[in-house]
């Protein structure tokens, strides 16, 4: 879940991911024997009018979430593609009925999310 306020605000997606993989790379090299657990970026709406400076960013998230499996892929790391169940049908936006503002989620989206990781929290 790390990256999502930095795509939306046009900061570019190698730069957002290299950003990532500094923070894996410290956490398994401080913290080996810890699983991670990586969470796909979500959707954003920028219909609502709360956050100007955000945008959809849509097809920038998906290459960002694509690029974090593959880095998960590849390092042994469980990945939870969340955006799939938060997005519109038609768009790349987050669907309205889960947000109140266009970029944070609502209760009900909450308890969606939880249903999703529930069988990694122990």
């Amino acid at each position: 879940m790390i990256g999502v306020n930095n795509l939306s605000r046009d900061y570019t997606v190698d730069s957002t991911y290299r950003g990532l993989v500094k923070i894996v790379d410290k956490l398994t090299k401080e913290c080996p024997t810890t699983k991670l657990y990586i969470q796909s970026g979500l959707p954003v709406n920028s219909t609502f009018t709360n956050y100007p400076k955000h945008r959809t960013r849509g097809e920038e998230i998906k290459l960002y979430n694509s690029m974090i499996e593959k880095m998960c892929n590849e390092k042994g790391i469980t990945f939870i593609n969340l955006y799939p169940l938060f997005k519109c049908k038609d768009s790349d936006e987050l669907d309205p009925k889960y947000t109140k503002d266009g970029l944070h989620l609502s209760g009900e989206a909450y308890l969606i999310w939880r249903d999703a990781i529930k069988k990694y929290v122990k």
